[in-house]
């Protein structure tokens, strides 16, 4: 979701009177599966998250990187658990 949506659904949540509790930034950069370091991606032209936090004085959660273990992982137990019924043991 772009920071510009995000200002959409906070001035909405403002207008109906509805607490926001903070913003979790997601995709805020890749953890390379093989060496384990952070770049990014999808660089911020305008702060990012933080800035946009810091502006409309809403604190800022944390922040969710893309990494490839976390989605993996994910699919991988739904569909093994589709698969034979059993919760998936992890083997790596």
């Amino acid at each position: 979701m772009s920071l510009q949506d995000v200002r959409k659904e906070i001035n909405f949540c403002h207008k109906v009177k509805l607490p926001i509790i903070g913003v979790v930034e997601n995709m805020s950069g890749f953890i390379c599966p093989k060496c384990k370091k952070e770049s990014q991606i999808f660089p911020p032209t305008t702060g990012g998250a933080e800035v946009m936090c810091q502006d409309l004085k809403i604190p800022l959660l944390g922040k969710v990187p893309l990494d490839p273990h976390i989605g993996g992982h994910q699919s991988r137990q739904s569909w093994e658990r589709l698969a034979d019924g059993s919760i998936p043991m992890w083997n790596e």
